[in-house]
Parts: structure tokens; C-alpha cells; sequence
């Protein structure tokens, strides 16, 4: 019996026991691709039981061997998961978290397994769902759905947020001190922009963001929108961090004409976030949290490459993250130049 069959057999051993499943076999455990931070595994299961027989499908994730600074752990992802599935997004339902570092190896939970497919490139060609501008309102609305979500109890372990511009520059400068990299005027001078130019957030602009709100990190199928995935970033902050994020240039994967994520004009999706979110969309504001998003995938780059280059984990995709950022400071430069001409 290989090392790997022992681990998921004391997994499956473990869900028996938290479950109340009178019988569980484990058919198959796949690795997923696509999670760029975490291990994302998946279980096929038979499973007997009054509370549990329609469970079939489990999704395990837990920490890769190297992480970066304002990553949660597990144990505070799957509560930020829970608060949000119970608030009614479309997310994948979260099961159980376990904290015993003797069944896996390390922290873990488990959630319902979604169908659908993630592919960003196939997703803004139409392979995936060929309604592109659905699935862009459809964000828009669950966006919108997540931004009702207020400091609450359930998630006191988050940060408090007054300030988040001002708060995000002094994170990624923090975060810059601690690697040891050449001198990057051009992020330097967008952070000295975002700095100076930084918005008074209102506290009732203060909610639940998801900070990696893109093309790639959802779900879809051939009829639309299936789930929103990958909530390890998420904390309070400035709702306009999610628009800016989004309508990046970054993530339109190719798709340059398409605002929205690749898959559709921004007007489309901030119209149906208006809609939703009964609110008007400041679009100077949009622009703003544009560069942060720029400045703030600059950052993670940077982390990303390290965590090759220092040995923590091998990667070529690691590797090739980091060498990206040549690129990011060219959009850096074109957006800061176009928002100054207007």
C-alpha cells in the first residue's frame, strides 16, 4: 500500500467519524490544477448514511508547502466560506475543517464539489459557457451580494478597516521591505501616486471583499455561473478594491477590448453591480483601485517568484509569475498616464 493511499484512507477515516456516515470508500483522490497559492484535492467517495448519501464528490484544500504574507490560514478561510455560503452567494458548500495535523499532514477542510470548468482562456473564448455577457452580470450580482456582508462576529479574526487605501500602500510596502529585490521605481512611484491620491473610505463603503475577484477564479458551466472560488485573500475593505480588481487589464486573458473580466464591456458589469447593489458607481473611483489592483498584482508576483527562487517550493509557474513583472509596470505606466490626461 503506497504512502499516498494511507493518507487519503485516514482522511476518508476521519469523514466517517465527523460525517456520521455508517460506511465511506474512497474510489479516487485527483489533484486539481489552477489553485496558483493552495492545494485544492478531489475525492470520489461512496458514502452510506441517513445525513450524507447524496455526497459523492468532496473537494480537499489545504496549504501548499510555501505561502504568502496575507494568505489565511485554512481554519480562517473556511469560516469566511461558511459566512458567505450562508449568506447565499454561489459558492461551494463548506463541510468540515480539521485541525488535527495527524490525519493529512497539515490543516485541511472540505466543501462540496461544483460543477463547472475555470479555464480563464477558455472561458473569455466561449468554450466554457458561450453567454459571456450572462456570466459578467451574474458576477456583478453576486459581487454585489457579497458586498452586504458587514463586520460581523462570526469574523472578528479579520483586521478592522478604516482606511484601506492608505492601509493596502503600507501592507505592500511592508511586504517589499521583506524581499530582497532591485530597485522598482516605477512601483514606487505608483505607490507614492496611490498614496497621495488616496480616497476617504465611508464606513458604509466598508464590507466583505473578496481581493482576487476574477476571470479564473470562478466556476462556470454551458447554462452560466456555477461558483465563486478561492477565498483565502478576503477581509474588509473598500468595496471599490473588488470593481478595480475585476475590470483590471490583467485579467481579460487576452480578451483587451473586454473590460469586464475578458468576458464583457465594464459598462455591462458595473450596470448590473449599480442594479444589484442599488448604488451608483463612481468611475474615478474604479480607476483608482485600478492602479492598487496593478500595484497589488506587482506585489504578488514578486512574493510569487520568491517562493521559487528562495527554494521553498520549486515551480516553474512560481518562476514565471515573478518574471512577469515587467509586464505589470508597463500597465502601471499606461493606466497612470491615461487617468492623468483625464
Amino acid at each position: 500500500m503506497t504512502e499516498q493511499k494511507i493518507i487519503w484512507d485516514r482522511v476518508a477515516a476521519w469523514f466517517k467519524d465527523i460525517s456520521g456516515a455508517s460506511v465511506i470508500q474512497l474510489n479516487s483522490a485527483q489533484y486539481l490544477n489552477g489553485g496558483a497559492i493552495q492545494e485544492n484535492w478531489l475525492l470520489k467517495l461512496d458514502i452510506e448514511g441517513e445525513t450524507c448519501t447524496e455526497i459523492t464528490h468532496i473537494v480537499i484544500r489545504t496549504d501548499a508547502s510555501s505561502k504568502i504574507p496575507f494568505s489565511h490560514n485554512r481554519a480562517d478561510e473556511y469560516a469566511i466560506l461558511r459566512t458567505i455560503y450562508t449568506a447565499g452567494l454561489k459558492v461551494p458548500k463548506p463541510l468540515w475543517f480539521c485541525a488535527d495535523k495527524s490525519i493529512l499532514g497539515k490543516p485541511f477542510y472540505a466543501m462540496e464539489y461544483v460543477q463547472g470548468r475555470s479555464d480563464p482562456y477558455a472561458m473569455v473564448k466561449g468554450e466554457v459557457c458561450p453567454h459571456l455577457d450572462l456570466i459578467a452580470i451574474q458576477l456583478a450580482q453576486q459581487l454585489a451580494k457579497l458586498h452586504r456582508i458587514k463586520p460581523c462576529v462570526d469574523l472578528s479574526f479579520l483586521p478592522d478597516s478604516t482606511q484601506p487605501a492608505l492601509e493596502l500602500c503600507q501592507q505592500y510596502r511592508k511586504c517589499l521591505a521583506k524581499v530582497k529585490v532591485e530597485q522598482r521605481p516605477i512601483l514606487e512611484w505608483a505607490l507614492h501616486w496611490l498614496e497621495i491620491n488616496a480616497p476617504m473610505t465611508l464606513p458604509k463603503d466598508i464590507a466583505l471583499v473578496h481581493r482576487d475577484f476574477r476571470t479564473g477564479n470562478f466556476l462556470a458551466d454551458r447554462t452560466g455561473l456555477t461558483a465563486i472560488l478561492d477565498w483565502e485573500f478576503a477581509g474588509w475593505g473598500d468595496l471599490y478594491e473588488d470593481l478595480g480588481w475585476f475590470l483590471s487589464k490583467s485579467w481579460r486573458f487576452g480578451q483587451y477590448n473586454r473590460e469586464a473580466g475578458g468576458l464583457a464591456a465594464g459598462a455591462i458589469f458595473l450596470e448590473a453591480y449599480e442594479k444589484a447593489a442599488g448604488r451608483k458607481i463612481n468611475r474615478a473611483l474604479v480607476n483608482y483601485w485600478k492602479v492598487m489592483a496593478l500595484v497589488r498584482w506587482a506585489v504578488i508576483a514578486i512574493l510569487q517568484g520568491e517562493r521559487h527562487w528562495s527554494g521553498q517550493e520549486f515551480s516553474l509557474e512560481l518562476a514565471l509569475t515573478g518574471r512577469r513583472l515587467a509586464e505589470i509596470e508597463s500597465d502601471i505606466l499606461w493606466l497612470l498616464e491615461h487617468i492623468e490626461r483625464c
